[in-house]
């Protein structure tokens, strides 16, 4: 509601000005002077404040005053965003704890006589042994004071990115004045963000008189948990799916999940193409043959000419071929599945390298041949809509019950190339050792250039020599000439 809308809705009293107030915890003024939960000085150790996050540390509390006492009304809500942060028991405390360490008395000589030390007369009692603390969890950590006292908040979940709660006005008190934090677990830290109490129907300058609704958040309750959401749009419950509410539900709803077998076959064709590309690479920087290229139609006219200037760059490389030979036997051989004997190879679900058509109309297809996948959609789509579970252990799948994937074409494929391409790994290797030729043979030329210069500059001179010399010959020359002709005058 801007301009005449603005004028036009007070007028008719639609809208009304806000006249609600707004709280928050201004966390870098909050610990000015901190606090702990039972109203104690609170340690500086036992929290930190970075970039308005402040990360409270195990077995600690703090007293997050607010900005001011806010009384809380109707339609208020307190949001606040948390994460917890594990911490690995090393790093908690000492194996061995301090204490006091006595050093050995040392001998003494004097006119050849040595007298050696020997141990204290004292008995010295022995320090108990370390032991790290029993473990703690302890989920229940923020509350919030009022004047009439404390009330709880929502447990926390591990969370390893920032959560955001909202609690209504009627699970609060009747006033806010601080937010507690009781971390009284002993291997995790709680970091909070962002406490402000507010109305989210008077978000702007103006509110409805007489609202039919109030916009607020989506509010589901998933296997136990009540999950807030600004949409109705939820996509982070369920790894891979969207739930989309269109409606309130006083009774639990029942959700019947169909795979996508879209998806399913999108992420086939796009494992396919990668793996045509790279075969397709393989086999212009190893093979001299024009064809290879010319039987690619899809590629424009710049990129056929940086293939053709790349073809048999590195003609001969043994990785190389032998990278090749080892991606086409991972593609060709089985992999067991739960549909047994009935699915085991990919060229069961229409995807091969079709060799065995290659040969239409008397002509050899030397394309068929050089082992780039196909995929026969019909199969294809067959085997997604009868066992797509099937389908999804020939590329992916846990053999042993260890939660780990250890079989399968796309998990044979993954191990065989990470050492290629993970940092540290083949091909990286292999540039560093590249760029270290390049620049051993760039010093070599310069150093050879710079040789090529001392050596001219040394002929230049020798030259120079050999002209002065050749002068004072030409002089000498001249001069016993005329000395002879001076001679011959004379007579």
């Amino acid at each position: 509601f801007e301009d005449d809308a603005r004028a036009l809705a007070l007028e008719t009293g639609m809208m009304r000005p806000v006249t609600a107030s707004e709280g928050k915890v201004t966390l870098s003024t909050a610990v000015t002077e901190p606090r702990t939960a039972a109203g104690a000085p609170a340690s500086e150790t036992s929290f930190s404040l970075s970039e308005d996050i402040l990360q409270v540390q195990p077995s600690s509390s703090l007293n997050l005053p607010f900005d001011a006492p806010l009384p809380v009304e109707e339609g208020m809500v307190l949001e606040y965003s948390y994460r917890t942060i594990d911490i690995p028991e090393e790093d908690l405390a000492p194996r061995v704890p301090p204490g006091p360490v006595f050093p050995e008395t040392p001998g003494a000589s004097f006119g050849g006589l040595t007298v050696r030390s020997t141990g204290s007369g004292f008995d010295v009692p022995g320090g108990e042994a370390w032991v790290p603390p029993e473990r703690l969890d302890d989920w229940d950590v923020f509350s919030v004071e009022g004047s009439t006292g404390s009330v709880s908040l929502p447990s926390i979940q591990p969370a390893a990115e920032f959560r955001t709660v909202r609690v209504d006005a009627s699970d609060l008190p009747a006033d806010l004045r601080s937010l507690t934090v009781r971390n009284n677990n002993t291997h995790r830290g709680v970091d909070i963000r962002e406490i402000r109490l507010f109305d989210p129907s008077r978000q702007g300058n103006l509110e409805p008189v007489n609202p039919a609704g109030t916009a607020g958040d989506a509010i589901i309750e998933f296997r136990g948990i009540e999950a807030r959401r600004p949409t109705n749009s939820i996509d982070d419950l369920v790894d891979g799916l969207t739930i989309n509410l269109r409606r309130a539900s006083d009774e639990p709803v029942d959700l019947e999940i169909e795979p996508d077998t879209e998806a399913a076959k999108e992420g086939i064709i796009r494992f396919v193409f990668t793996y045509n590309q790279l075969l397709t690479r393989i086999l212009v920087l190893t093979s001299d043959d024009s064809a290879v290229i010319d039987e690619l139609e899809y590629l424009n006219d710049d990129e056929r000419q940086a293939m053709e200037e790349q073809l048999g760059s590195l003609r001969g490389d043994l990785s190389l071929n032998q990278m090749k030979n080892r991606l086409q036997s991972v593609i060709s051989n089985p992999y067991p599945t739960r549909a047994g004997t009935d699915l085991t190879l990919l060229a069961q679900i229409g995807v091969s390298t079709n060799a065995s058509s290659g040969n239409t109309g008397g002509s050899l297809d030397f394309s068929k041949l050089r082992g780039y996948l196909e995929i026969d959609e019909e199969k294809l789509d067959s085997f997604l809509e009868s066992d797509i579970d099937a389908v999804k252990d020939l590329f992916g799948r846990d053999t042993t019950g260890d939660l780990v994937i250890d079989s399968g074409v796309a998990r044979e494929v993954d191990n065989y190339l990470t050492p290629y391409t993970q940092t540290g790994g083949f091909v990286s290797t292999r540039i560093s050792g590249i760029d270290r030729q390049i620049d051993a043979t760039k010093d070599d030329i310069a150093d050879y250039e710079e040789y090529l210069e001392d050596y001219e500059a040394d002929l230049k001179r020798e030259y120079g020599n050999m002209e002065a010399m050749l002068n004072q010959l030409e002089n000498s020359s001249r001069e016993l000439d005329n000395f002879s002709r001076q001679q011959s005058s004379s007579r």
